[in-house]
């Protein structure tokens, strides 16, 4: 645990040498709530409804998004091999999984205080109107055991797709991909119960709306499923992911010994 806070730390450290890059980050998330929000603000007019609710699904969903490590567990490993040295840190006393795993934690660290609250402190400050009909979650233990196991499933993904790194070599499409699938099946751009119904069914049990849907509808109170029963979905595929990384794990290692990195 001490390794894992370590490597935490000094990626928390690394980030803040680029102060600048938080500012245009923050204005860039700022701006894509903003154009969702007016999107939603003119349906509302030309549909007679109210919209608040989809608002702050919005915020939570885009903010959200900045905080898994998916991408960026997967750059952490492809860098790794693309420089020829992950066979270094695979035969290093330290697992490289958990290597990665401080490294996204002090990702998340840094994200939270240097770009979340921003965002939050702007939306508070010019729409605090919309909040005017959030109820917040029912539960909040429940968020937050929904947040940390998303979390640690856009994890593993992330790490799955960087190992890929030794088959693909450029994983740029591979996460491009994964980044649509993540809008359209995660609900990261509309919230899933405004699908139509038969789309719902599919999509309510895909690995991606565990990551994305399950905690930012729980967080926004739209949820229109059982919030114990999403846990399970969740907990059923970060057991699923695991097993096909600890077999990849084990190819990408044995591969890489044969191979010499």
């Amino acid at each position: 645990m001490n390794h894992i806070m370590t490597y935490a730390y000094y990626q928390f450290k690394v980030n803040s040498r680029y102060k600048m890059n938080n500012v245009f980050s923050v204005l860039s998330t700022f701006v894509a709530v903003l154009v969702q929000y007016y999107i939603w603000k003119y349906v509302e007019r030309v549909e007679n409804f109210n919209t608040n609710a989809i608002a702050i699904y919005i915020l939570c969903a885009l903010t959200f998004s900045l905080i898994l490590p998916i991408f960026s567990a997967a750059d952490f490993i492809s860098s790794k091999v693309l420089k020829g040295d992950i066979i270094n840190f695979l035969h290093r006393p330290q697992s490289l999984f958990f290597i990665n795993f401080g490294v996204q934690m002090g990702n998340v660290g840094y994200k939270l205080l240097y770009r979340l609250i921003p965002v939050w402190l702007l939306y508070l400050v010019f729409f605090r109107e919309s909040f005017t009909d959030w109820q917040g979650p029912d539960s909040l233990l429940i968020v937050l055991v929904s947040v940390l196991l998303s979390w640690i499933l856009a994890f593993i993904l992330g790490y799955m797709i960087g190992l890929l790194s030794t088959v693909l070599i450029s994983i740029n499409g591979l996460k491009s991909l994964m980044a649509g699938l993540l809008l359209f099946l995660g609900g990261s751009l509309l919230p899933l119960n405004l699908y139509p119904e038969f789309i719902q069914r599919i999509v309510i049990l895909s690995p991606f709306a565990s990551i994305s849907y399950y905690p930012v509808a729980m967080i926004s109170g739209i949820a229109f499923f059982d919030p114990l029963t999403s846990i399970f979905v969740q907990l059923a595929w970060i057991g699923v992911a695991s097993l096909i990384l600890f077999r990849m794990y084990r190819y990408v290692s044995n591969k890489l010994d044969v191979m010499g990195g």
